[in-house]
């Protein structure tokens, strides 16, 4: 019986997904910026430049090569608040502010910036650019990549993912149960070959007989873990399932022996007991 899809756990990708969305927003955004404040910073130098030699055509060359430039969405030069040069759609050109440079919802770069002329005219440049990279398209398929990788790492069979170590004394007291399937046995109940786990695989429980049944004798089983004892596949896959049955073979080194195995409140219970002749796999 497979365990159903844990779509519960699936939400936590979310929080490493969004975070990986941030971080990329921020890094594109930041790339953009530092590219396009320079270009912005280039256009303005030759703007003054032309302004300073009084170029009328050198100023009516420069307007159209920008609005020429694939970046380049909407641009306006004021002298003395009248425009001189523009280009674009002069509607989506934001309000004026404060000189610098801007990210400018929802994926634009805005350039603003104030000088004094040769004639002492006051010129204002405002520029809206495409960025270089669009931080939304970016930000969104990094996020989108990791989550898919999440929740392939979810969809892995158990024993393929790494059992992390437990932090000693971290065991819980309980773990939830399972109406009509699970039991409470009390440690000091335990059979001579019983085999308490708890639910990060750890001994926390062993009859006197268990380590000798498993070629182990004289061998202190407690507190160890159940992959020092190499089980078979079988076992965990069982042991997944959290429902009462026998799992023969379930100990290859100990392949005489079958094992009960019952899910409990502090994990799982294993009754290790011998084989009868005819169910023994070495024999015929």
């Amino acid at each position: 019986m497979e365990r159903p899809f844990p779509f519960k756990m699936a939400s936590l990708i979310l929080f490493p997904a969004l975070a990986v969305f941030a971080i990329s927003f921020g890094c594109v955004l930041h790339f953009d910026l530092k590219q396009e404040t320079g270009l912005a910073q280039v256009l303005q130098d030759h703007l003054r430049y032309i302004l300073r030699s009084g170029d009328d055509m050198g100023a009516i060359d420069w307007g159209k090569s920008l609005e020429s430039m694939e970046q380049t969405r909407v641009f306006r030069v004021t002298r003395n608040d009248t425009p001189i040069l523009s280009g674009g759609n002069q509607s989506l050109l934001p309000r004026p502010g404060n000189d610098g440079d801007r990210f400018l919802f929802p994926d634009s770069i805005l350039h603003e910036a104030s000088f004094t002329g040769e004639d002492n005219a006051q010129y204002h440049f405002i520029l809206e650019l495409a960025p270089l990279l669009d931080p939304w398209k970016t930000a969104s398929s990094c996020g989108l990549l990791t989550f898919l990788l999440g929740l392939c790492f979810l969809m892995l069979p158990s024993r393929y993912r790494p059992v992390p170590d437990p932090i000693p004394g971290s065991l819980p007291a309980s773990t939830p149960s399972v109406p009509g399937r699970e039991i409470h046995v009390p440690l000091p109940a335990l059979s001579a070959g019983h085999l308490l786990i708890d639910p990060h695989f750890n001994i926390r429980g062993t009859g006197p007989a268990v380590a000798e049944l498993l070629g182990l004798p004289g061998k202190d089983l407690l507190n160890g873990h159940l992959l020092d004892l190499y089980p078979d596949p079988s076992l965990l896959q069982a042991m997944e399932t959290r429902e009462k049955q026998k799992v023969i073979g379930a100990f290859p080194k100990a392949p005489a022996l079958q094992v009960t195995l019952e899910p409990v409140n502090e994990g799982h219970l294993l009754l290790l007991e011998p084989m009868e002749t005819s169910q023994n796999p070495k024999n015929p």
